[in-house]
């Protein structure tokens, strides 16, 4: 249909032209309209577009803008008209390798994120055993059947008409056959048939049965001590169920011995390890037991040996050797035995709980539908009591009781017996098993793929020293010479158990990922900045550009649909909108006042959201920065390393005769002999001054006391380096010992060690002492003409006061000694030089602040700590400290106010104890590698000194890695990937927004001056150079009438 129109219509599809070009292919195009006739005021109108033209020009045009405004690099050259078809190509081709780089890579980074290996770091402040639940502590005979209540049991069962047939001799013979209950392992046990017992007991309930049986508490412990507290030994023990029956449990904390009431009971919560027993550090706290073994009372042993079994194991885990948490030992009669206990902390972060359980290897205590409060002990008890359960149909007596479930009586032991073994070897849960591992090849194991060990977790390890007792010698000592609870005690059969803490702290280890949530978007942020030029804004931008602006064009473009049916072709300007344009891709200008309200709005929370959302990340990034930079990791795969050997150091101890002669010299022969323990103890000083304090006080001293120059006397004892070491070789290769054993100063006095920093020269010859696989294990041998201490220390450290006693060698005249080592180094990554100290919980050797000694150790930051404290409670030091002056050095009533303070100055104590003690906050070295004692040997000789011998067991096969998890540069890194990722910022945005909001403005103002007619007619010029004044204008002459001359005669000038 053909319409005739008046007006501008030829003006008007010109405008529509032009729109044409301006936007290339349109609904309104040249092809599209009718042609207008002529110029004289005649146009065609246009036929009406359907709904899908609209809909594709309305894409192709916001396409096309947002290509050419997009944040992503290179979009904008498949758009513009200038650029040729190849260059088309290669940007097409470019960008689509671009796109599947990145989704590689972020691809690659989400499984790196959920495959990521925990890293376990032990962590330099530990934890107080004093908030640790102490052990559970059990004790069983060997004896598990009593004589006395078997005789009694069998007197009950032979008035029974079923038994009228039994003597009571058969009788006893019968129910020794109740150790079947215990030794399931064993095929015959003393030809007795479980059927016949089975029958002969009648009616009755295997548990109450055989805890009838069992030895009572009562009878086996006599005297009991609870931290230094003597204590009624039932009401610190009870009669409970464990893996050997029924024994005298301490601190076992399961309230019930019914394992699994619910799936959902609440008896047991994390709270619950906040409660119990617990000890502290110190030689009489912990538990001590004398027990007394009824050898008479003897029926049934489950273990061929005399003597009592000691459990130990977790308090609120069931004491099971199959299922973990557990350790044994065997205490004979007539033996006094101490069993230290070394505690560990593992405390694993809630950010593992992402990495599949299959990976990280353990579970949190809330994580599984297997059981209420999950503990490995218990799933594996769970799993091996449900696999005797399910083929036996009942469980054994010594396990927890199910409440659905029938204990196992005699008719029960073959089958029992048939997969007892099996029950007690459990399959590894591992994807490969190796042939040699596979225990389905050999009829054994169990397959418990539902646990795994427990993330967080307190673990125990004990050491177990016997020493032989006497009873007949104890008997005769008098109570008022015995320790309290023991007084009255006839020791005739008895033993003696103590349990204590070896250490006052725990080992603390922290278990986590290696990458974090913030690592996450931090990486895929910077992984895509860096390809594409991507970043959540550029999601929201896209979002917006197909939505927002999508919907507007359609709209607007349906609008001029319906006025170009109508009667009139309005001229119109083209139908598009201003592109985004932005100084760099965060959305100020979309926050102007040329933007709708509605838009400006939507783009004004984008960049709130996207702000908060970074400092969120960059906040957790810092903190993680501050807190976790270091991780510490053993590498246990043997490399070339040249292992140096630690440094040596001979200090004096004692010398008698040395003592006598100079005594002898000094006061003449007649002299009162306790300056000779006065002059000992000064030459040979160990922090306790008792003789001398004594002898040498300031009401009553002896006559001969010194007062002053104290080094002076002790110098006059103490052996020089040539009567102290001889015959030295390294390798078998001999050595002149004074050129190489150096003096060094100590607060024991001077000692001579060989390859120290610590020496008394700066630049001492060092001898090589290299072990690798060319040379093998290194050996150091010497001989020493005096009573030394011998200590085996890392360079940097020095002998103290405080030095652990078992540590130290100490060697006397007629002996060998031979001591093997082990020595695990510590790498450190170099950039944790760029971490503080605080940080990285330790200090490099050349970081140092101490006044005592060139280099730092920790073991020189405690020396530096006792001076401090000396100073501050007796006004002077110790006078064998180290770089002290003269005026500072103690004399005799200063020593004898170091003595008064021995118990504060002796002992050291972390910050939290409240015992007495030096509390140094002091950091370990970096460098400081792992000594470890291998084993000692002694033999005696018939020569007039000591022969040494310090070697290297072994080549080390591992060593310490301190790792730099989070540096300064993996801060910037990451927070540079999070600004990238959520605002699409860079530095060069904030140095744009600086420049913008400060230097901008002075910048137009200083374009602007030439508009300021004052910069006009005087430039840079003062008010006073100018001579201006201020109630008569101005002037060059001086003259106030020249301030009424024309303009033009200002500008002139």
């Amino acid at each position: 249909m053909q319409e005739r129109v008046t007006g501008g219509a030829c003006a008007r599809a010109g405008a529509a032209r032009v729109f044409v070009t301006r936007w290339g292919k349109d609904v309104h195009t040249a092809d599209h309209l009718t042609r207008l006739g002529g110029c004289n005021n005649m146009c065609w109108r246009a036929p009406e577009a359907n709904q899908f033209d609209i809909l594709k020009a309305s894409m192709k045009t916001v396409s096309k803008e947002y290509c050419e405004e997009s944040s992503i690099c290179g979009l904008k050259h498949l758009v513009d008209d200038n650029t040729p078809f190849i260059e088309r190509i290669i940007w097409i081709i470019t960008l689509i390798v671009g796109l599947i780089c990145s989704i590689s890579l972020v691809w690659l980074t989400f499984d790196k994120y959920y495959s990521a290996p925990l890293v376990t770091t032990q962590l330099p402040e530990g934890v107080s055993v004093n908030k640790i639940i102490f052990p559970a502590v059990g004790i069983c005979t060997n004896n598990r059947i009593s004589k006395r209540a078997a005789a009694e049991l069998a007197k009950k069962l032979l008035k029974a008409e079923r038994n009228k047939h039994y003597t009571e001799k058969d009788m006893m013979s019968l129910l020794f056959g109740l150790g079947q209950l215990y030794g399931l392992g064993a095929v015959n046990f003393n030809n007795v048939s479980p059927i016949q017992l089975h029958d002969a007991l009648g009616d009755y309930d295997v548990h109450e049965l055989m805890r009838n049986l069992t030895p009572r508490c009562e009878d086996l412990l006599v005297r009991c001590i609870w931290n230094t507290e003597a204590r009624n030994c039932l009401d610190l023990f009870d009669f409970r169920l464990t893996m050997n029956g029924y024994c005298c449990t301490f601190n076992y904390l399961r309230i019930y011995d019914t394992l699994f009431q619910s799936i959902t009971s609440t008896t047991r919560s994390i709270d619950m390890y906040n409660y119990g027993n617990k000890s502290f550090f110190d030689f009489d706290q912990g538990l001590k037991v004398l027990l007394r073994l009824n050898e008479s009372d003897d029926f049934f042993y489950n273990i061929p040996l005399q003597g009592a079994q000691l459990q130990f194991s977790d308090a609120y885990d069931f004491p099971d050797s199959p299922s973990g948490s557990f350790a044994m030992q065997i205490i004979s009669p007539r033996v006094e035995m101490t069993v230290l206990v070394t505690a560990s902390f593992t405390e694993a972060s809630r950010d593992i709980q992402h990495v599949p359980i299959k990976l990280r290897k353990c579970r949190f205590y809330d994580e599984s539908s297997y059981l209420p409060f999950y503990t490995y002990s218990d799933c594996m008890l769970k799993c091996r009591m449900q696999f005797l359960l399910d083929h036996c149909k009942c469980t054994p007596f010594n396990m927890p009781k199910i409440s659905s479930a029938r204990t196992c009586n005699m008719k029960d032991v073959p089958c029992l017996r048939t997969y007892y073994s099996q029950s007690i070897s459990v399959r590894p849960t591992d994807d490969y098993v190796p042939d040699e591992l596979e225990l389905d090849s050999v009829g054994g194991g169990i397959d418990c793929p539902m646990c795994n060990p427990t993330c967080s977790k307190t673990a125990y390890s004990y050491d177990f020293n016997n020493v032989v007792l006497y009873p007949e010698y104890l008997n005769t000592v008098p109570d008022s010479e015995r320790d309290i609870w023991l007084q009255g005690v006839n020791f005739t059969g008895t033993s003696q158990v103590h349990v204590k803490y070896a250490r006052e702290v725990a080992d603390r280890y922290g278990q986590n990922v290696i990458m974090k949530w913030f690592d996450l978007i931090s990486n895929i942020g910077s992984t895509c900045g860096f390809i594409t030029g991507f970043s959540f804004v550029s999601v929201l931008e896209f979002i917006y550009f197909f939505t927002v602006k999508l919907v507007r064009e359609v709209r607007s473009r349906r609008q001029r649909g319906q006025r170009s049916t109508n009667t009139k072709i309005e001229p119109q300007r083209p139908a598009h909108f201003e592109p985004i344009r932005r100084y760099r891709p965060i959305y100020w200008n979309e926050i102007t006042a040329n933007t709708r309200p509605a838009q400006m709005i939507f783009w004004l929370i984008v960049v709130a959201l996207s702000w908060y959302g970074s400092s969120l990340l960059i906040a957790a990034q810092y903190d993680a920065f501050q807190n976790n930079p270091i991780s510490f990791v053993v590498e246990t795969t043997y490399k070339d390393w040249n292992t140096e050997f630690p440094a040596v150091v001979v200090c004096e101890n004692d010398n008698s005769n040395r003592v006598e002669a100079i005594s002898d010299k000094l006061w003449g022969e007649d002299h009162d002999f306790n300056m000779e323990e006065v002059l000992k103890e000064l030459a040979f000083f160990k922090g306790i001054t008792y003789y001398t304090s004594e002898f040498c006080n300031l009401v009553d001293p002896l006559p001969d006391c010194m007062q002053t120059n104290l080094t002076y006397y002790a110098n006059l004892v103490r052996s020089t380096c040539e009567e102290t070491l001889a015959n030295c070789s390294w390798n078998g290769i001999p050595f002149e010992c004074c050129k190489y054993f150096r003096p060094m100063d100590t607060e024991l006095g001077t000692c001579y060690a060989i390859n120290t920093l610590q020496g008394r020269e700066r630049n001492a010859l060092r001898l090589d002492m290299t072990s690798n696989r060319t040379t093998g294990p290194g050996a150091i041998k010497f001989d020493v003409m005096v009573t030394a201490n011998i200590y085996i220390l890392n360079e940097e450290e020095v002998p103290t006061l405080t030095t652990i006693g078992s540590d130290v060698l100490t060697v006397g005249q007629e002996i060998f000694h031979k001591r093997y080592i082990t020595i695990r180094n510590i790498e450190n990554d170099a950039g944790a030089r760029l971490i503080s100290p605080e940080k990285r919980k330790c200090r490099y050797t050349d970081e140092n602040f101490l006044q005592v000694y060139h280099h730092y150790s920790y073991t020189a930051c405690t020396v530096q700590c006792r001076k401090d404290a000396q100073l501050q409670l007796c006004n002077c030091t110790n006078y064998f400290m180290p770089n002290v002056p003269e005026h500072l050095r103690c004399n005799v009533s200063g020593i004898i106010c170091l003595n008064s303070h021995v118990h504060e100055l002796s002992v050291l104590k972390a910050s939290w104890s409240s015992r007495a003690g030096l509390s140094c906050n002091c950091l370990p070295s970096c460098t400081e590698a792992e000594i470890t004692i291998t084993k000692d040997f002694k033999f005696v000789t018939t020569d007039s000194y000591a022969s040494v011998q310090i070697e290297l067991a072994v080549l080390p096969s591992e060593r310490y890695r301190r790792n730099v998890v989070r540096g300064v540069l993996d801060l910037v890194v990451s927070t540079g990937g999070t600004g990238g990722l959520f605002l699409g910022a860079s530095i060069l945005s904030f140095v744009e927004l600086f420049y913008i909001l400060l230097l901008r403005p002075f910048c137009d103002i200083y374009s602007q001056r030439d508009d300021d007619p004052w910069h006009r007619r005087f430039g840079m010029r003062s008010l006073q150079d100018n001579k201006f004044i201020p109630n008569w204008g101005w002037t060059y002459n001086g003259k106030v009438g020249d301030k009424d001359k024309p303009k033009s005669e200002d500008r002139s000038r």
